[in-house]
């Protein structure tokens, strides 16, 4: 009888701290969201395309997608919107003219750098008051979650995005 009510508590336990850690991820995209909504229409969701073409510069949207886990065709999309709002610039590769280069604008380098301001100002408002140990021990034990789920090695966000497709296909 002991062992049982041990392991409903366990369990318990278990399920109080996934829910913190759901409460704790959406409350942090709701907030991040409010921060960046005031910068336009382009801040939030096309941040990591900023960055991929701010680290790839002349990268193709092919290379993009590949990043992204997009189709080529939501990613022209994409990249159409954001150079239309002054954020990317295409230019046409001079070897292949089906493909198209992207660069960084001025203006998007501004965006990504006050997105990533105001990311790094949440990261540090969501960790204050925690000493660098307890992080890493709290990084650890996250780890030992993710690994957990799955199936003895932490997977890739880009392997976790191709199992969620694969239960939409399904």
């Amino acid at each position: 009888m002991v062992r049982r009510e041990e392991g409903r508590e366990r369990m318990e336990t278990a399920r109080t701290v996934l829910e913190r850690i759901i409460h704790i991820a959406h409350l942090h995209r709701v907030l991040i969201g409010k921060r960046v909504d005031k910068m336009g229409p382009y801040a939030g969701p096309w941040f990591l395309v900023l960055r991929y073409v701010m680290e790839h510069d002349g990268c193709t949207q092919v290379s993009l997608a590949n990043f992204l886990r997009m189709t080529p065709a939501s990613v022209a999309l994409s990249t159409k919107r954001l150079q239309k709002a002054g954020y990317l610039s295409k230019e046409v590769d001079e070897y292949n003219l089906r493909c198209n280069r992207l660069h960084i604008t001025e203006e998007g380098r501004e965006l990504e750098a006050r997105y990533r301001n105001e990311f790094e100002r949440l990261l540090s408002d969501t960790f204050a008051g925690f000493e660098e140990e307890e992080l890493r021990q709290f990084s650890d034990y996250l780890g030992r979650v993710s690994s957990n789920l799955g199936g003895g090695r932490q997977l890739s966000m880009g392997e976790i995005i191709d199992l969620e497709r694969q239960k939409d296909e399904a």
